[in-house]
């Protein structure tokens, strides 16, 4: 069971009690889309298991740099992404060769599943992305970044390409 995880009110529906698991290790862009996919239909008992307590949409997210509580856009539960499925925060640790469990930080018993995918994404620095795992946290980093935008008299954004090119047009 996955009742000893940090867990958003995610346990499983009834409807896949008895389903096959497929556990998706990451809940970003690539987690989430395999996620809502298998969880249509309820044909597998779909968990995500990400460090966060929210999907992060990152691609608006530079905005939050200058637009006040645009960052709150950004912020999305986990609750609202799956139907029947569940999701679990936590750390995962390791791997099995088999690739039929996962083991959590701080957690004795392993995840097991019938399959897996693995979607851990990618980082990048703030304010881009936030390495935050609640998201009761990531509004304030962004308000301190506004405070020192509109205190400065002068920016310099090095980099071109086109985080720089969206970061200089915000």
């Amino acid at each position: 069971t996955h009742s000893s995880h940090s867990t958003m009110g995610t346990r499983g529906s009834k409807e896949v009690k008895d389903k096959p698991v497929v556990l998706i290790v990451g809940g970003g862009y690539g987690g989430v889309a395999v996620a809502k996919l298998l969880d249509k239909g309820a044909a597998f008992n779909v968990v995500i298991i990400d460090r966060k307590n929210y999907f992060l949409h990152n691609m608006a997210l530079l905005r939050a740099t200058c637009v006040e509580d645009w960052e709150k856009k950004c912020i999305i539960p986990y609750t609202k992404v799956l139907k029947y499925g569940s999701v679990v925060q936590g750390e995962v640790e390791a791997i099995a060769k088999d690739g039929k469990s996962i083991k959590v930080h701080g957690e004795e018993k392993e995840i097991r599943c019938d399959y897996m995918v693995v979607c851990t994404g990618s980082s990048y620095a703030f304010p881009a992305k936030v390495a935050e795992v609640d998201a009761t946290s990531v509004p304030g980093k962004y308000s301190k970044m506004r405070q020192v935008v509109n205190a400065a008299e002068n920016i310099t954004v090095i980099g071109g390409g086109a985080g720089g090119l969206e970061l200089t047009g915000e």
